[in-house]
């Protein structure tokens, strides 16, 4: 069978992990369950594709990667303050809390309450890897080309 190279439109199966700097795990497949994707689908950052494009079946990597190129750095104008009255009474609202919003075209974007006070809850769009360096370690269980692509 042809060891193909991983590339856009590639079904990829691989084991990951993103760990900070320090060594602290944020997440990982284990040894367990494998991540089925292809690549371009949106699964990973287009920089952590990047990371992989061109590893092989069999491949394995450990790299780290740096703010910019990870999840970038925390950006004022994703943080919004709502009015509490904006929010429905069954939701308990407190600091940490990761709500999910819809934007027009009906994605979902998660938002953490990082303040609340009398009136307003003030909701933060940005990665909580943002601003943060990470290492990026995959091993590679099978690439299959797309000839569709």
């Amino acid at each position: 069978m042809e060891n193909i190279p991983i590339d856009y439109g590639c079904r990829v199966k691989l084991y990951y992990s993103i760990s900070l700097l320090n060594g602290t795990i944020v997440e990982s497949t284990g040894n367990e369950t494998p991540e089925e994707f292809t690549l371009g689908d949106g699964t990973f950052t287009e920089n952590l594709e990047r990371a992989i494009f061109g590893l092989k079946k069999t491949d394995y990597q450990k790299i780290e990667i740096e703010a910019r190129e990870g999840f970038g750095f925390h950006d004022k104008s994703k943080v919004q303050c709502f009015k509490q009255s904006d929010f429905s009474k069954d939701i308990d609202l407190k600091e940490g809390l990761i709500i999910h919003f819809e934007d027009t075209n009906k994605n979902q974007l998660p938002g953490m309450i990082t303040n609340i006070n009398d009136s307003d809850v003030t909701v933060d769009f940005n990665h909580p890897l943002a601003d943060q360096a990470i290492i990026f370690e995959v091993e590679i269980l099978d690439v299959t080309a797309n000839y569709n692509h």
